[in-house]
């Protein structure tokens, strides 16, 4: 329920397999029903700029990240306050990867620092979510004008409302900031165009509702 658009890649394209929402390919391929990009290449949604995304929202994918040792962007409206939400990758400086994500909210712009994936515990100690590269991971970001909710895998990983929060997030209520940007699949966008993902992507959802944990667990 509440299902905005659904992108399968399984026709060779950028499509909403709803037909509602059709992307235009920026370079991208294609590879056993999977969106294959690098370099800068990626679908790119036009159709969903200035986008109302409101009080209730959900974005969701899987992915696998193949190569690259920097930040790349896996799904995003933009990079920080450029967009209205992104969900990147980025190393830890030790060989790992971990994942997390970002929404901007209309009465609290974040130019820097992500919500989910790369904050600090309540005892001030490095909190990364750290991904399986090379293999094919999910996540889902979340939003019902109250709380945010990052899931990584199947499994609740973080809470806006998580002991440890900065004000701007455990503060932060009502609607999430509408954007002139597009959806894009594969990179982080306008802001920052060198954060690019390298591999593949598959199974993009996008919700008007913040799916809870039961549909994650469906979804995964």
């Amino acid at each position: 329920q509440g299902l905005i658009a659904k992108y399968e890649f399984n026709n060779g394209n950028c499509d909403d397999s709803l037909g509602k929402y059709n992307g235009r390919n920026n370079g991208a391929a294609f590879a056993g029903g999977h969106l294959s990009v690098s370099g800068g290449s990626s679908c790119e949604i036009d159709s969903l700029r200035n986008h109302v995304w409101g009080h209730g929202f959900s974005a969701c994918t899987w992915f696998k990240r193949t190569g690259g040792a920097g930040y790349q962007g896996i799904l995003s409206t933009g990079y920080f306050h450029h967009g209205a939400w992104e969900i990147r990758s980025g190393p830890d400086g030790k060989g790992n990867i971990f994942v997390g994500g970002t929404p901007q909210l209309e009465a609290v712009t974040r130019a820097s620092g992500w919500w989910f994936g790369a904050g600090k515990d309540a005892q001030g100690n490095s909190k990364l979510l750290f991904m399986n590269r090379g293999a094919w991971n999910h996540v889902c970001m979340t939003w019902n004008g109250d709380i945010g909710r990052f899931y990584l895998n199947g499994k609740l990983a973080e809470s806006s409302h998580d002991a440890g929060k900065p004000a701007d997030e455990t503060g932060g209520r009502g609607p999430m900031k509408t954007t002139g940007e597009p959806v894009f699949i594969g990179k982080a966008g306008t802001g920052h165009a060198g954060e690019n993902f390298i591999g593949q992507i598959d199974d993009v959802r996008l919700y008007n509702r913040a799916v809870n944990a039961a549909d994650v667990a469906e979804l995964y």
